[in-house]
């Protein structure tokens, strides 16, 4: 990884824990009633740890 203006360069360990709800609700439709993604760096730049998270829902419609 490298970072904006030369600050850093190095490789980094990463971890992704992750999980949702998918519920279809006809042969066509679907709905991700949640979904949960959180990430762990463990040995970030300059020895801090970063632990960034995300939360989502959607919708998907089957064409064929």
């Amino acid at each position: 990884m490298s970072f904006e203006y030369n600050v850093a360069t190095g490789r980094y360990t990463t971890i992704a824990y992750g999980g949702g709800v998918d519920m279809k609700l006809t042969r066509r439709i679907s709905l991700r009633a949640f979904d949960f993604e959180y990430e762990q760096y463990p040995t970030w730049y300059n020895h801090q740890t970063l632990n960034p998270y995300g939360a989502s829902v959607g919708a998907s419609y089957r064409i064929f």
